[in-house]
């Protein structure tokens, strides 16, 4: 296999994403050499035996074009079947038959963005998402990652592998006095490695250190090795007014072969970091034979185990206590050490390239992550081709006028049917099954069985995507049917229109999605679209194909019409293809779902359709609020064209968020709408980083919240 890793921390960083690429790749080319791998890089040296080098250089202003254009458009012509992305951003705008393995050292971008530089939070919430959606594998250091990951990321839950992190083994334990005497070290130390930026919680260190010196009356210096990060200012103000400022020593970037030294002749190793992916110094520092005291938070327990003491990240007391406490008792110290260095054998570099050689296999073998059902199929001669989901969010009246009209496909056991009622407010719950109920060809039944029609509480209000999802789940359960059928609650069917679907998805087989011509209920010889709208990257402006056109007109010699998605409102998908792809992308409440959904189907080589005969009747916007008030549709039609744009036309998108914002910005001032100029700035301040995304924009808290669980289950007889 032709593997390409995108090696530019060799070449452009010191830290631990350096050192972290280097060894991957040295421990690839030395434990699986059977594949041919390829460094992209922006310099040649130094030389790497055993990959080929592909220099493409970085120039000022030309880093955009080089990420998204040059490099890969050389992964195209070099032929590359995988592409690996050890510091997490990227790749990017590769075809689908090029898998992507991308390494996640940690989430602080994301779960502390006040830690970071305004530009690494903005480009962070512009394309981690997108990211980690395509990826094929997403392997993160710690099991506290992966967490992270998960939770932030629910999607990515079957892609996800831990796999640590290995230690160098030159770092041993080493006696040299005189390379800590070029740094100026002259007497027992404390050792703390770690860039010089708020994470990793040196104001706290220097705390420690005065209480330290206090209480031991002893000279002790402090050694801090690490160059300058970002946001130090308030660190070199505590440090040039400290008691102990002559005894603190910055050595900057220490080289890795004086590392070891270092490591080992410290009386101690001290790490208050507030998060950590892994924490590989506290590995290195154990393997020298030094002990440790380290923070409690995240993935440091993984690291140390037993073997090391702790404290934590807040309390300078506390690691002031723990240092006293390894200082006066050698005994301690001696059981540390050796705890330590038993602790770190189950970190080698070896281990970390089999599991990756391990999903290099999974890949050759073509297994993927894309959605698996259940393995509970049921099988039944009769059973209807088609799933219908309609997603209720109060206003029961319409479901019940849009299940008045398909019921007959449900007679005819033509479609079943699932009601996904997102927490509404009102009884809808109840309104819907009296009316089902109340359908003399009806019965209940409490197993699973052979339904025709499910109740299922979503348990919160999840937006269309989420909800939708539901839904989709407990289709794609059994084995039944060939095809789903989303459907806003506030639509109306034509008697015919599923017969028309079914024989279009026929005549196209390579039609994953085909969209109805959907007609304006209270005009019903107007169009709203034919099928779908086209979408215009650069404006942001969606097109309903054929909006306005007579019906009458259109279906006399229905013309062709190119559609960039398929309106949500009325969408056949085809289920094979739902399950190579995936489900809807829960990143969107509102809007973009049916974009999003059509561009991974493009992807993977599948085409849109529309059914000119299909004929759905569409009332709109009936669930979200007049679009000319509501904040939600506000909040979340900006969001998430913000979110869609920096997915799939990431070169548009600073020219489409202006032009948006001042479009925008003058309707709302026209016509004295400002709740949503309120909701788009805040949409804009959530989406680009000035302000953290509150939940209640992603999920509105109001309703019956509560567990997930179905309502009903029950079948039509005969």
């Amino acid at each position: 296999m032709r593997i390409a890793i995108l090696a530019d921390p060799i070449d452009n960083q010191y830290g631990g994403v350096h050192v972290y690429t280097r060894n991957l790749v040295e421990a690839l080319l030395k434990e699986n050499s059977r594949h041919e791998y390829f460094l992209i890089r922006p310099k040649a040296l130094p030389h790497i035996e055993g990959a080929e080098t592909i220099v493409v250089p970085k120039s000022p202003g030309f880093a955009t074009l080089r990420l998204f254009l040059i490099i890969p458009w050389i992964i195209r012509r070099r032929q590359i079947d995988c592409v690996i992305e050890p510091a997490h951003f990227g790749p990017f705008n590769l075809p689908d038959h090029i898998a992507r393995i991308t390494f996640i050292h940690d989430m602080t971008p994301i779960l502390f963005p006040h830690l970071h530089p305004w530009t690494s939070q903005v480009l962070q919430r512009m394309f981690f998402p997108r990211i980690l959606r395509q990826a094929t594998r997403v392997i993160t250091n710690s099991k506290h990652t992966a967490q992270d990951v998960i939770r932030l990321f629910p999607g990515t839950r079957d892609k996800v592998i831990t796999n640590y992190l290995g230690v160098e083994t030159n770092f041993q334990p080493m006696a040299q006095p005189g390379i800590p005497l070029q740094y100026g070290i002259t007497s027992p130390y404390i050792l703390s490695v770690a860039t010089i930026e708020p994470r990793k919680n040196l104001d706290l260190l220097l705390d420690v250190y005065t209480r330290f010196r206090t209480t031991i009356q002893d000279r002790v210096q402090l050694v801090i090795s690490g160059k300058r990060g970002w946001k130090y200012h308030t660190f070199f103000t505590s440090l040039a007014s400290h008691p102990f400022r002559e005894d603190i020593i910055l050595t900057d970037y220490i080289p890795r072969d004086h590392l070891p030294v270092l490591y080992s002749l410290a009386f101690a190793f001290v790490y208050p970091s507030k998060y950590e992916g892994f924490g590989l110094p506290v590995a290195e520092a154990m393997q020298c034979g030094t002990p440790c005291v380290v923070s409690h938070a995240s993935s440091l327990p993984e690291v140390g185990g037993d073997a090391v003491l702790y404290g934590s990240p807040d309390s300078a007391d506390e690691f002031c206590t723990q240092l006293c406490m390894l200082y006066q008792d050698n005994g301690l110290r001696h059981k540390l050490i050796q705890a330590g260095q038993a602790q770190v054998k189950q970190f080698t570099w070896a281990q970390h390239a089999q599991v990756y050689s391990d999903v290099f296999e999974e890949i050759e073998r073509g297994e993927g992550q894309s959605y698996e059902s259940p393995n509970h199929p049921i099988t039944n001669h009769q059973s209807p081709p088609v799933c219908i989901i309609i997603l209720n969010w109060n206003r029961p009246g319409d479901t019940i006028r849009c299940l008045e009209s398909l019921w007959p496909m449900v007679e005819r056991r033509r479609a079943a049917v699932i009601i996904c009622d997102n927490a509404s407010t009102d009884d809808s719950e109840k309104q819907i099954s009296a009316w089902i109920r109340e359908q003399v060809t009806i019965d209940c039944i409490d197993e699973l069985g052979d339904w025709s029609v499910i109740i299922q509480q979503t348990g919160a209000n999840r937006g269309y995507a989420a909800g939708n999802n539901v839904g989709i789940r407990l289709a794609l359960a059994e084995a039944r049917f060939d095809y789903i059928w989303l459907l806003n609650n506030d639509t109306v069917l034509a008697p015919d229109t599923l017969e028309h679907l079914l024989a279009c998805a026929d005549h196209q087989p390579d039609a994953a999605v085909i969209g109805s011509t959907i007609v304006d209920e209270d005009n019903r010889n107007r169009i709203q679209c034919a099928g779908g709208c086209r979408y215009s990257p650069a404006t942001t402006i969606m097109l309903p194909a054929l909006n306005g056109k007579s019906v009458e007109k259109v279906l006399q010699q229905p013309p062709q019409v190119h559609l960039d998605y398929i309106s949500g409102a009325a969408m056949f998908i085809r289920v094979q293809a739902l399950k190579k792809i995936g489900l809807l992308n829960e990143q969107y409440f509102l809007y973009y779902e049916e974009a999003d959904l059509a561009q991974r189907m493009r992807r993977h080589g599948y085409t849109l359709a529309w059914c000119p005969q299909s004929i759905v009747y569409h009332a709109g916007a009936r669930s979200t609020g007049h679009a000319a008030t509501s904040w939600l549709v506000g909040y979340h039609e900006n969001w998430s064209t913000l979110r869609y744009t920096a997915d799939y036309y990431p070169w548009f998108l600073p020219f489409a968020a202006a032009c948006r914002f001042l479009g925008k910005t003058l309707i709302y001032t026209w016509f004295r709408r400002g709740r949503l100029f309120a909701a788009m700035l805040t949409a804009y301040g959530d989406f680009f980083g000035l302000s953290p995304r509150p939940s209640s924009q992603n999920e509105k808290k109001d309703g019956c919240e509560g567990r997930m669980h179905i309502v009903g289950k029950y079948r039509v007889k005969g």
